[in-house]
């Protein structure tokens, strides 16, 4: 990690968890805000910086203004879905921001919401009757539709979570997932009512997300610090083994739970946990560590990722194959009218042939040739291969 990297993870223990104030100068800011924004911690970064010199507020506010609009948002959907008895239970969001002791310091993105598949029907036509439209009718994603409402509201309803494996793990996970509708609690967070997971699913959830994203674009420390905060509500490791170790050793993730906690304990200030000892690899938590900062949410740090995912995951399909897929799949995301004409294809390979050219001329990816790349997809698989994801019974 850089210094302002390091710096930042060290700001960010001191606000999470009460830990020494680093030291910190005004020169520092311009270099902790850039990376606070890219990681999705900009709030957590301005808490604490606005105490050390003169920091605009300009952004702050626009934030915090999103962050507030968004836990209204939660209430919104929450009225929404029980005037119209759909079950549903939110995804990280506010339920993540109830494990901060300032809630208000969870940057937030989009409302999401998990509906069983039966009930996607309803769920969309209640959302479109309140005046929200979808972003895209013939979405690329297998798992949620994207909308947005008449209060800036940005909707996600999920009828399933990415990154699942398919097979007989996969199918288990998809089940237990779905009992988080059932189970979920009506919580009142700052003032909103909604829905939110048990203390179990929303660790679960946490878990699949946080490994979609590392395996994927690129996971940010955001993610990083909902399953550190979560995890410090652990005040008896023994009860948190016996609620989690089982099924997740059954998932194939207690190994990455393990792995996540040993990060956030080395490098987020997270009180040190029992399960998570000193058989964990420090060269692992290091090398997870690294690929969060390098990539940030989303992968905005390093756009060539979402190239070296294909590499990663090409698997029995080749190389080839799979790179004429993920394209398909880029045009049919960004373009609705191809999605919906699929004729016009070639068109959408021209389109985005060109964008990525664009990128090239300012800089936004890498130039590094398909040799590097290659290097780092083998780096990056070699690397998650250690977390042994969704291998049952292998996560002693």
């Amino acid at each position: 990690m850089t210094n302002t990297q390091r710096l930042l993870t060290d700001i960010t223990a001191s606000v999470l968890f009460g830990k020494a104030k680093p030291n910190t100068d005004i020169s520092d800011i311009p270099a902790l805000l850039g990376e606070a924004r890219k990681q999705s911690v900009y709030t957590i970064a301005y808490s604490f910086l606005k105490d050390i010199g003169s920091v605009p507020e300009d952004e702050y506010l626009v934030r915090i203004g999103k962050n507030v609009n968004n836990f209204e948002g939660h209430g919104r959907i929450h009225e929404l879905m029980e005037s119209r008895r759909i079950p549903y239970v939110t995804l990280k969001g506010i339920a993540s921001a109830a494990y901060m002791g300032e809630p208000a310091l969870r940057d937030m993105g989009d409302v999401d919401i998990l509906v069983a598949e039966t009930d996607f029907n309803k769920a969309e036509k209640a959302a479109e009757d309140a005046g929200f439209t979808s972003d895209d009718k013939n979405p690329d994603h297998e798992f949620h539709r994207a909308y947005t409402g008449k209060n800036t509201d940005d909707l996600e309803i999920h009828w399933g979570l990415s990154g699942i494996p398919e097979g007989e793990t996969g199918d288990k996970i998809r089940n237990e997932i779905l009992n988080a509708i059932e189970t979920a609690q009506t919580a009142q967070i700052e003032g909103v009512t909604c829905r939110v997971p048990d203390r179990f699913h929303h660790g679960l959830i946490l878990l699949i997300h946080m490994a979609s994203h590392l395996t994927a674009e690129g996971m940010g420390l955001r993610h990083l610090c909902d399953w550190a905060v979560f995890v410090n509500t652990v005040s008896d490791d023994a009860a948190f083994t016996e609620l989690f170790k089982s099924k997740l050793r059954d998932f194939g993730l207690w190994n990455f739970a393990e792995t996540m906690t040993a990060v956030c304990v080395k490098y987020l200030g997270l009180n040190a946990k029992g399960f998570a000892g000193d058989d964990i690899d420090d060269n692992l938590t290091d090398g997870i560590m690294d690929d969060i900062m390098s990539a940030g949410n989303f992968g905005r740090k390093d756009k060539n990722r979402e190239r070296e995912i294909k590499y990663i995951n090409a698997g029995d399909k080749g190389i080839a194959a799979s790179a004429v897929s993920s394209m398909n799949r880029k045009v049919y995301k960004r373009h609705k009218f191809i999605a919906n004409h699929k004729f016009f294809l070639p068109t959408g390979w021209v389109i985005e042939g060109g964008r990525y050219a664009g990128l090239l001329l300012t800089g936004k990816r890498k130039r590094g040739g398909t040799a590097d790349m290659m290097r780092e997809a083998a780096e990056r698989k070699e690397l998650y291969g250690k977390l042994r994801l969704y291998l049952p019974n292998k996560c002693d």
